[in-house]
């Protein structure tokens, strides 16, 4: 694979064609050579081959042709980045590997050599995007063998931590599409609470684990268990632990994760409109676990600590209803006006369970969710809402939003002291509300709800992100390559796997 030179101008076509020709000379050389042809202006840059019947090669994205000898060499146009479309260029990169990747699939071609030496960032990318891609059906495809990976300066290029990346990003895509129900007579199985909870004992190191009503009521956490009230099966909150063997530091960060394994709106029902695809309000919880993942594969030194708040938000005789008062794990009565505001009442536990139990002094505690449609609303999906009180966290965050593409874009939201008061109840003997109509957002509400439950010493050490509103979950995944169904997209692994090896 070549990328040419970094602004973008191709090589001389009389000394590729004679380095593609010495190339296919080579003997014994029976696995296919890919070459990656790109043109920086978007314009069909053609050169001719010196061959009987001359003919040309584009460089528009997705063209392909053989050469020199038949099917020797692949040559797939890599077109030009354009920021009107990707929203940066290790996007672009992806879409340019998701593109080879389907080309190649179609071909049954397995094996492949680059032809060429990409520089190690840009091939990171592409190599990327088409493991990412290999995930484009719904499920694992056979993953393209690829030698001789080189990058400029002829150093080997290690992909194991391209590979555990998106093996973690295909894993959070795998577990948002498993329905929370597969029907077969009298059987039920799918995604249910207690099923991830066996699932990541199964796969992480679960360290506390409180996955029975009465377990949550012995700890406190009134507000896990208000949602989960009239499901079936109850709700959970798990600890995982991740620490490598050689990490340096007995300080943890912490991951508060929501994971509602289906969300009804409980009192509040949803239309049938909006409820189809709750499955995927489990989405939070998907990419902690794919974060974890790729920590194990790529055997990250980091010590971070991830607490799952797992529910199922369901009608019944048993269920909360709008107006009643919750008492959370801190001891604050809460006056739950909504109970398709759940996200923040598991978070808010989870939360006081980090601070006062699993990891009182961490470096960082993040809370993420799908709670709010206000990142839709205000950038048409594709990029989560971040909030800090602390500029240095905030600017962490971008840091590692900057440093993997943009591909898991977040945007950050200042933190205005002015609205802190507005999740506070003026009712006696109540403390917060969790919905309300403010001069606050409603991403903004539920930060500053969950700040609440922020002690004063662990204010400028929290962080939350909002991925609502089908950043998660859509027709494209984050290499912005259209799928002809729904899935999960990938959103978030890689951003999170940054920012967690960075404060672990």
């Amino acid at each position: 694979m070549s990328l040419f030179h970094k602004n973008g101008k191709a090589k001389d076509a009389s000394a590729f064609t004679n380095f593609a020709l010495k190339k296919a000379a080579l003997k014994g050389n029976d696995v296919i050579d890919v070459f990656i042809y790109f043109d920086e202006h978007e314009k069909a840059t053609n050169f001719p081959l010196p061959r009987t019947g001359r003919k040309f090669i584009s460089s528009k994205l997705g063209d392909v042709n053989f050469m020199a000898g038949g099917n020797d060499i692949l040559v797939m146009g890599g077109g030009a980045f354009d920021e009107t479309e990707y929203v940066s260029r290790s996007q672009y990169l992806m879409a340019v590997g998701a593109k080879l990747y389907d080309e190649l699939e179609d071909r049954k071609i397995t094996k492949a050599n680059w032809l060429g030496m990409p520089n190690h960032n840009d091939f990171g990318a592409i190599a990327y995007g088409m493991y990412v891609r290999s995930f484009n059906n719904g499920e694992e495809q056979s993953l393209l063998e690829m030698g001789n990976c080189t990058y400029v300066g002829r150093s080997e290029l290690k992909l194991d931590r391209v590979l555990a990346q998106a093996i973690g990003t295909n894993l959070t895509r795998m577990l948002i599409n498993i329905p929370h129900g597969v029907h077969m007579g009298n059987e039920q199985n799918g995604l249910t609470v207690q099923r991830f909870v066996m699932y990541l004992k199964k796969q992480f190191n679960v360290t506390a684990c409180f996955n029975n009503r009465e377990q949550l009521a012995n700890l406190g956490a009134g507000g896990i268990l208000s949602v989960g009230r009239a499901s079936a099966e109850s709700p959970a909150l798990v600890e995982v632990t991740y620490c490598h063997e050689d990490c340096t530091t007995d300080t943890p960060a912490v991951y508060v994760a929501k994971g509602m394994m289906y969300d009804s709106g409980g009192a509040a029902v949803k239309p049938a409109g909006s409820m189809k695809n709750m499955k995927y309000d489990m989405s939070a919880a998907a990419i902690a676990a794919g974060m974890l993942e790729t920590f194990k594969r790529a055997n990250a030194k980091c010590h971070v600590k991830v607490i799952f708040c797992l529910a199922e938000n369901a009608v019944g005789q048993n269920m909360v209803y709008n107006g009643d008062h919750v008492v959370m794990l801190d001891g604050k009565k809460v006056h739950n006006t909504n109970t398709d505001a759940e996200g923040r009442m598991v978070l808010y536990d989870g939360l006081i369970y980090a601070q006062t139990q699993a990891a009182p002094h961490a470096t960082c505690y993040l809370t993420m969710g799908t709670l709010t449609s206000t990142g839709k609303v205000m950038f048409g999906g594709r990029c989560g809402l971040a909030y800090a009180k602390d500029q240095r966290l905030g600017h962490t965050l971008n840091a590692c939003n900057d440093d993997t593409g943009r591909i898991n874009d977040v945007f950050l939201v200042p933190d205005d002291p002015r609205t802190d008061n507005v999740v506070y109840s003026g009712e006696p003997g109540v403390d917060l509300v969790n919905s309300q109509s403010t001069v606050a957002s409603g991403s903004e509400y539920c930060y500053k709800f969950l700040k609440a439950a922020i002690s004063e010493s662990n204010r400028n050490r929290y962080t939350h992100v909002d991925i609502g509103g089908g950043i998660v979950f859509g027709k494209k995944d984050i290499s912005e390559e259209p799928l002809s169904y729904e899935s999960g997209t990938g959103w978030g692994v890689a951003l999170m796997a940054d920012f967690f090896s960075r404060l672990g």
